[in-house]
């Protein structure tokens, strides 16, 4: 959550939901699986769902390897 928070993603919680710029991602955290489902549900016509996926995805392995 500090990742995306410092990114302007205000995220809090083990689940829930964000909109920043047109972006709008979704995250379910489980602490006893230890899983984190993140979901991309709408991005502007100016940027891809990929794009936006890839940077979800550096994002993690970032927290990660902290």
């Amino acid at each position: 959550m500090e990742k995306a928070n410092s990114s302007g993603v205000p995220m809090s919680g083990n689940s829930g939901r964000a909109t920043k710029m047109g972006v709008e991602v979704e995250w379910n955290y489980s602490p006893e699986k230890q899983e984190l489902v993140l979901t991309c549900h709408r991005t502007p016509f100016f940027v891809s769902a990929e794009d936006i996926n890839i940077r979800l995805q550096e994002l993690v392995k970032q927290a990660l390897q902290a």
